[in-house]
């Protein structure tokens, strides 16, 4: 019981990281009026996962 408690914790908790994500790429091309620059930054962040993941 206690391994799914914390399977659904670790969902809730991506649930949450993924919003902000989110939020924050739609303010980034908001201010920047391009879907490049939202691109790009996914792509680094992507990266960066990759790299200390």
């Amino acid at each position: 019981m206690a391994i799914f408690h914390f399977i659904t914790f670790l969902f809730i908790v991506s649930i949450v990281i993924v919003f902000i994500i989110g939020a924050v790429f739609g303010f980034i091309y908001k201010k920047t009026n391009s879907l490049w620059a939202v691109i790009i930054i996914h792509s680094v962040y992507n990266l960066l996962l990759s790299i200390f993941n």
